[in-house]
């Protein structure tokens, strides 16, 4: 009869204890609750805008004995693209640039030539961000897409001529951005960009662009 007993006691005795196990935290410190640590949830991506201006130079044309060398052109674009939390990101980007002509010579012999270039380009690109601190960070990336380029030729020599070509043509780019955090949701960029436009110039010569540029990036 003791040893039923016993046993009975022993079982109520384990019951209540995982009742109170099942409870919640218990304090044996006596001084209340321990609550678990609290993991905090993984970083998360995000959406973001981009907008740069700038200046842009272009390399000299050369063509069947012909040299066209360009003065230093101005150039915007805007991005817009996910950035995941390991600083991966892929964005979409379309900009513009417009240069005009300086010096044109042909076969030793200089001729005044004003012309007009302008670039479209629009280019899907991969990036990398690397990371300096909280606020300083560098993204490297590169990426193609197609370019529209035109051609306008005004005069030559004074003489107004009409010569006017455009087309669209394969390009593709590489980037480097080094960002500034000014707040949780904006970075001031510094941006260099090289551009390259496959027969750009009516089809006689590649057009390659050396772009620096300035803007902001928004975070969403």
């Amino acid at each position: 009869m003791k040893l039923k007993t016993s046993t009975l006691t022993l079982l109520a005795t384990i019951a209540l204890a995982s009742g109170h196990a099942l409870a919640g935290p218990v304090s044996y410190s006596g001084k209340g609750t321990v609550e678990p640590p609290i993991t905090p949830p993984p970083p998360a991506g995000f959406w973001y805008g981009q907008i740069h201006g700038g200046v842009s130079w272009l390399e000299d044309v050369e063509a069947e004995g012909a040299s066209l060398s360009f003065d230093a052109g101005w150039a915007v674009s805007g991005a817009v693209g996910y950035e995941w939390a390991s600083g991966f990101a892929l964005e979409l980007e379309v900009g513009y640039l417009q240069s005009d002509t300086g010096d044109f010579h042909y076969r030793g012999h200089d001729l005044g030539v004003d012309a007009d270039f302008r670039q479209v380009p629009i280019l899907f690109s991969g990036l990398y961000r690397i990371k300096f601190t909280d606020r300083l960070s560098l993204q490297l990336g590169a990426g193609a897409g197609i370019a529209w380029s035109e051609v306008d030729g005004n005069s030559v020599e004074g003489i107004p001529v009409g010569f006017l070509e455009d087309d669209w043509n394969f390009a593709f780019q590489a980037k480097a951005v080094l960002a500034y955090a000014i707040t949780e949701t904006i970075n001031l960029d510094l941006s260099y960009r090289f551009l390259y436009n496959v027969d750009a110039f009516a089809g006689a010569d590649d057009g390659i662009a050396n772009i620096l540029g300035a803007g902001l990036t928004f975070k969403f």
